[in-house]
């Protein structure tokens, strides 16, 4: 026994047609300019009542559950604070027998660098920028003016640069070498 379904109907939108008559000459504005705030009138009661049209109730208008009274304290402190002041506490640690006084902030710098000389990645890159790279502490960017590039380089930075470049030439010699005395490998069947 076979069912049928009954044919899908489609929707259609009628579009009312507007007769020649009723259209506005093309010569008129579309829209009329929109008021300014200040020109719009604002909604005026229109009766001697309490509460009504544009007079809500005083009783619902600030309900104790959704209010705040007494505001954000004075002197509260945020979560930068309190970890500021949790990386300075002291601890005490033990150091080669001896017990020795420092602060968690120190702490937290030993075990980063200690992770670091561990070979782990995320420590080691954390320590670099840190450090700036070099020894030297980072510091913050100012915006200034550009300075004139540095153009000549010292005795020490082009014999590594001449090191550098010797070394490339050397390895690029020995690919060209390879590419033309290597002979074209044939692949096996399962691959």
């Amino acid at each position: 026994m076979s069912t049928t379904r009954p044919p899908v109907r489609s929707r259609t939108r009628s579009v009312p047609k507007v007769e020649p008559a009723l259209r506005a000459p093309e010569s008129a504005a579309a829209d009329p300019p929109r008021k300014t705030k200040s020109e719009r009138a604002k909604k005026q009661p229109t009766g001697d009542y309490a509460t009504g049209y544009c007079r809500p109730p005083t009783s619902g208008q600030f309900p104790n559950r959704h209010s705040n009274k007494k505001g954000r304290p004075k002197g509260s402190r945020n979560l930068a604070t309190h970890v500021r002041d949790e990386l300075d506490r002291k601890i005490v640690i033990v150091e080669g027998g001896k017990d020795r006084s420092i602060s968690r902030r120190e702490m937290v710098a030993n075990r980063l660098v200690n992770a670091a000389m561990k070979s782990d990645g995320r420590a080691i890159d954390t320590v670099i920028k840190i450090d700036g790279g070099y020894g030297e502490p980072a510091k913050p960017v100012v915006n200034s003016a550009p300075t004139e590039p540095h153009t000549e380089l010292l005795p020490d930075e082009q014999a590594v640069l001449d090191e550098f470049m010797a070394m490339a030439r050397e390895a690029l010699a020995i690919e060209e070498a390879g590419k033309m005395t290597a002979k074209p490998r044939k692949r096996s069947a399962g691959q």
